[in-house]
């Protein structure tokens, strides 16, 4: 009888020793969390690649039960990136399709050959919420739904997980950041600091839109942006402030590399450039080789910013870009008036031309964006250098420069 109980009472601190170590090893709730699907927010941070500076976003979802794995991934081209994709992006067509595709081997590809951080937020979400949205992103990758037109700020990677992600809300303001969202302007801004020479270029193509307060209900389509969203709103259909989000995890962190120097700012080439044409209409006649191969130089860059504006704000229907202050500088005028200007009956033409144009720049130059646009120093100092090199060219002396170079 003692060796009975003895055996009984060993079984019973086994069971209890075994059962609190797995007690121990598993959260509240990790039953149902092994064998229900769990659905995740994967944002992969911005990488090295040109393609890559915005980051990413995606989203997992985990089937114990089906032993399943998958990333629905809206950033997806469906054609390649040649010529024929660049041309296609001037006039706003540009075919992006939804992924499902293995969770393990798309990370691998975006930690170990792209070395770019992946943070996962796990939803807390009840049955019929991850039923819903389970629904949609099925419904998403259809063939028939799954090519959409990429736009970038109102239809992508991001704002499609936007939607979705839309429904849970509660809307509750108490669960939102006291501080208003940025502009579209600072939003790319601050992703591209560490790229000034895009975000120059981006900050050339961008209006006055670009600078109006973002909306509350307005689309997020940053995936960074997007992170700190999800992770800062409350699920609807509930009486407590619970979030939408149930843990954050770093599942890579990116290699510290060294990093090359960033070399020359746009703003140091702005004022370089300004230098050289004050310099050429000191010291130089304007008939001089070396001061027409430089305006040629100038001048048609100028005419390239402005069709790449008016492609994108009129052809691909970019209201973000349009109406442009930039489009008072970057103008085709003075290219004409320098070609104008080799042949005698055009000469008059060309200097007034020129001298439009100069006044036009020195207004951007001057005044900046005119209290309805945002406009950098660096654009204000090419606006000047044009508009010096205008002012040249339109005087009415055809031999000389500035006053001080006659003087020489």
């Amino acid at each position: 009888m003692a060796s009975i109980r003895r055996t009984s009472s060993i079984i019973f601190m086994s069971l209890v020793i075994g059962g609190s170590r797995i007690l121990a090893a598993a959260p509240a709730g990790s039953a149902a969390w092994r064998t229900e699907p769990q659905v995740s927010l994967i944002t992969i941070l911005p990488g090295e690649a040109l393609y890559s500076s915005f980051g990413h976003t995606a989203i997992r979802v985990l089937d114990p039960k089906a032993g399943s794995d998958v990333l629905y991934n809206y950033g997806l081209s469906e054609n390649p990136f040649d010529l024929a994709f660049a041309a296609r992006m001037l006039v706003g067509r540009m075919e992006f399709t939804v992924g499902v595709l293995d969770t393990k081997s798309e990370l691998q590809f975006y930690s170990q050959d792209e070395n770019r951080t992946i943070i996962e937020q796990r939803l807390d979400l009840d049955e019929a919420q991850k039923e819903s949205m389970l629904s949609a992103l099925e419904t998403n990758a259809l063939p028939e739904n799954r090519i959409y037109n990429y736009r970038y700020f109102s239809d992508n990677c991001a704002t499609r997980v936007w939607k979705i992600f839309k429904t849970l809300d509660s809307g509750n303001s108490s669960t939102r950041p006291e501080t208003p969202r940025p502009t579209l302007r600072e939003s790319i801004g601050r992703t591209l600091a560490k790229r000034p020479w895009l975000d120059f270029a981006i900050d050339l193509m961008l209006g006055p839109e670009a600078d109006m307060r973002v909306k509350p209900d307005a689309p997020v389509f940053l995936p960074e942006e997007l992170m700190n969203w999800t992770a800062g709103i409350a699920k609807s259909g509930t009486k407590s402030e619970t979030k939408l989000v149930d843990s954050t995890k770093t599942l890579y962190e990116a290699r510290h590399e060294r990093k090359k120097a960033t070399g020359i700012t746009p703003l140091v080439a702005a004022i370089a450039l300004l230098a050289i044409a004050l310099a050429l209409g000191l010291f130089m006649r304007k008939d001089n080789p070396a001061a027409i191969c430089f305006d040629a130089i100038l001048f048609g860059a100028a005419a390239v910013v402005c069709l790449a504006i008016l492609l994108f704000w009129i052809a691909a229907g970019y209201g973000e870009v349009g109406p442009n202050l930039n489009l008072l500088w970057a103008i085709p005028l003075p290219l004409v008036a320098l070609l104008r200007g080799r042949k005698p009956s055009g000469a008059r033409a060309a200097m007034i031309l020129f001298r439009i144009t100069a006044v036009a720049a020195a207004l951007v130059a001057i005044l900046g964006g005119l209290g309805i646009q945002s406009i950098s120093q660096a654009i204000r100092f090419i606006a000047l250098a044009i508009a010096l090199r205008c002012l040249v060219r339109g005087l009415d002396e055809s031999t000389s420069a500035l006053p001080i170079a006659r003087s020489r």
